[in-house]
């Protein structure tokens, strides 16, 4: 029930403007994880970006660089699925100079992956392949766990992701052998780790594209049946659609 899970969201957004908690670690937490997370998974970009531009002001007269850098990243996000690519662009460029800047190797490669996003929709693939790159190769050369503020997602998780899209990218340009080897490599590290599930669903969802690419039609039916439970244990619209 969608509509009544964004009005009780609503509301505690309203709390948290009222009594102005969004500098408390465990509202940061609660805003970024289940409030935005929400809006951005109906598809309500209009309240997601009241929400991003009333906080990044809020933190851009705290000073406060990190969380600056978070919201500047969700602005380009939220601009990309409007499909306004130029002004995600744009966002995404300050997030990668803010990451530079900062000297936080974790957000530099985020930014890259990013970036890579919008190659991938304007069909830019090449650019897309070496931002993608840039990010794996960042990550790689880590030794740390990234965005300790806000999430706990290892880098070996973020290698993970990174290696599906490189995948994805490659199905994109029917280079069907080299996306299939990111794609099962990246399924079979998910096996192994603690990851994302909506993630594991979309590696799921490019390898029965690949495989229906490549004709096999019963390895094509195995991971979008898997891919399609996946989508419906977290009602992930899209990805449902995808999946049939």
């Amino acid at each position: 029930d969608y509509r009544t899970a964004s009005s009780y969201l609503k509301t505690a957004v309203g709390i948290i403007d009222s009594n102005h908690l969004d500098f408390d670690c465990r509202v940061q937490q609660i805003l970024h994880f289940y409030i935005l997370s929400h809006f951005f998974l109906v598809g309500d970009f209009s309240n997601a970006m009241q929400m991003d531009t009333k906080r990044l002001a809020l933190f851009e007269q705290a000073k406060d660089t990190f969380m600056i850098a978070h919201y500047t990243s969700l602005t380009g996000f939220i601009f990309l699925r409007q499909g306004r690519f130029a002004d995600s662009k744009k966002y995404y460029q300050q997030y990668l100079q803010m990451a530079k800047e900062m000297n936080d190797s974790a957000y530099q490669a985020d930014a890259y992956n990013c970036l890579a996003d919008i190659f991938v929709e304007k069909k830019d693939y090449d650019s897309a392949l070496y931002f993608r790159f840039s990010a794996m190769g960042i990550y790689k050369t880590m030794r740390f766990n990234p965005h300790h503020r806000l999430q706990d997602v290892s880098t070996t998780e973020r290698k993970i992701y990174t290696t599906s899209k490189i995948g994805h990218v490659y199905l994109l340009i029917h280079e069907y052998k080299k996306a299939l080897a990111y794609t099962i490599a990246a399924i079979d590290s998910s096996r192994t780790h603690s990851c994302n599930p909506y993630d594991i669903a979309a590696e799921y969802l490019t390898a029965g594209a690949i495989y229906t690419s490549l004709i096999d039609y019963d390895k094509a039916l195995k991971y979008l049946d898997t891919a399609l439970r996946m989508s419906e244990d977290i009602s992930h619209s899209e990805d449902i659609r995808d999946a049939y």
